[in-house]
This record gives C-alpha cells, structure tokens and sequence, in this order.
C-alpha cells in the first residue's frame, strides 16, 4: 500500500505542477487582460476626452472667430467715428478761426470808430467851448450895452418924473380957484362949427372935471433894429435880418449850445427888462 501510494503521488504530482503553472499562466493572462481592459477604457476615457477638448477648442475657436469679426467691425466703427470726429474738429477750428477773425475785425473797425467819435467829441468840444467863449464875449458886450440903457433909462425915468411934476405944477396953476372970472360966453355951438381953441377948452374941462380919458390908439408893430437884443418868450436872442410878412431871424443859443436861427413875427418879440438873465 505505501509503496502504491507514493507512486500514485509521484504521478499526480507534475500534473499539479502543471495545473499550478497553467492556473497561474491564465492568472497572469487574465490580469494582463484585465489591465489591458482598464488601459483600453482608460484610453478610451481620454480619447473622449481629447474629443471633447478638441470640442471645446472648436467652439472657442468659433467664438474666437466672432469675437474677433466683431472687435474688427467696432474697431472699423471707431474708427469711422474718429475719422468723423477729426473732422467735425477740423471744420470746428476752421468756424472758430473764421469767427476770430471776423471779431478781430470787428473789434478794429470798433476801435476806429471810437477813435473817430473821441475825435469828433473832441472837435466838437473845441467848438462849443469857442461857441461858448464867444457868446461870453457877446454877453459882456450885451451887459455893458445894458448898463449904458439902464443909465439912460435912468436919466429918462428921471426927466420923466421931473416932467410930471412940472405938469402937475401947472395944472394946479390952471384950476378954477387961481384964474380970474371970465365974463360969460354966448352959448355954445355945436360941435361940428366949434373952433378948434374951444375944443381943447373943453376938452381940459373934461379932463379937470374926472371925465373918463379917452382910449390911446394901439401902435402898429415895427421891425425891431438889426443886430438888437430881444427877448422871445423866456430865450434871450439877437435880430439878423427883416423877412416878409412882418416877421424877422433871429439867432439864438439853445441847451446844448448850438447856435440855430428861426423866422418869429414882430409882435412876439419884447425888448430886455432892467436885467438881461
């Protein structure tokens, strides 16, 4: 039996040397398969993955491309609106220069026509103060010819008083009470046939008794002697010449002392009172 037993172990034993290596072989297999599978599927996991990177490039690549068409179409825009921008300045700066020049000359032709008016002021400033001092002048002759009136007013006024006093001296040596009694008349005639000693008689009897006098017949106006000082209204003017019509020029000075002259009628002048102004 033992002897049985060994050889039948001995001849099972390369078998299972056999199976061991046959088993392990297929071990080894299956894990070489099974990491073969597991490198296939992770292969497999990034060529899916490439694909999808690849995908992806793709459409950044697309959206790349649209942003790049449209950054070109806004940098085309903005560069149209600079283009236009430029020259809406340029021709801005072309307005502005136009307008000043135009100002500048504006502002010369301003300053000469100051300088022209500061002249013509000037000018007529010299005038007037001529025109002034002239009419000073007048005025000390127009003065002194009054003064040489008021002393011969004056001396009129004095005859005249001296005259009226003498008038009155010798109507008191004419009155009733002084004269002699006259031996009566024949009665008296009529008016028409009266002399004419007895008219005046009568008419100083007339007067001594307090009859009213009779009215003094209004003078015509005469023309005013020329080159006389006159008064018209409250302006004080000198007579140039006689026109027609019973008018006459007169020259006078008005507020701003201009001469001018105007044609007025006789009756609207009066001579000078005691005082000139």
């Amino acid at each position: 039996m033992p002897t049985f037993r060994c050889r039948h172990w001995r001849s099972r034993a390369p078998r299972r040397d056999h199976r061991t290596r046959t088993l392990e072989r297929t071990k080894t297999a299956l894990e070489q398969r099974t990491a073969a599978q597991v490198e296939v599927r992770e292969l497999e996991k990034a060529q899916a993955e490439v694909t999808r990177l690849k995908t992806g490039a793709l459409a950044r690549d697309r959206e790349l491309e649209t942003v790049r068409e449209a950054f070109s179409r806004d940098l085309e825009k903005l560069r149209g609106d600079a283009e236009r921008a430029v020259e809406r300045l340029r021709a801005t700066e072309k307005r502005a220069l136009l307008e000043i020049d135009r100002e500048r000359g504006a502002a010369v032709k301003l300053q000469k026509e100051i300088d022209e008016t500061t002249k013509r002021a000037d000018r007529r400033e010299a005038d007037l103060r001529r025109a002034v001092e002239a009419l000073q002048v007048q005025l000390g002759d127009a003065r002194h010819q009054a003064g040489v009136l008021q002393g011969r007013l004056d001396a009129v006024q004095a005859t005249n008083v001296m005259l009226q006093e003498q008038l009155a001296a010798l109507r008191q040596a004419d009155t009733p009470q002084t004269r002699p009694a006259r031996p009566a008349r024949a009665p008296r005639a009529s008016p028409l046939r009266q002399p004419a000693r007895g008219r005046r008689a009568a008419n100083g009897a007339r007067r001594m008794q307090g009859s009213p006098r009779p009215r003094k017949r209004v003078k015509p106006p005469a023309c005013p002697p020329i080159g006389a000082l006159m008064r018209y209204g409250e302006r004080t003017m000198r007579v140039i010449a006689e026109a027609s019509g019973q008018r006459v020029i007169i020259e006078s000075v008005d507020e701003d002392g201009r001469t001018f002259r105007s044609t007025v009628k006789w009756a609207s002048l009066s001579a000078l009172r005691d005082q000139l102004f």
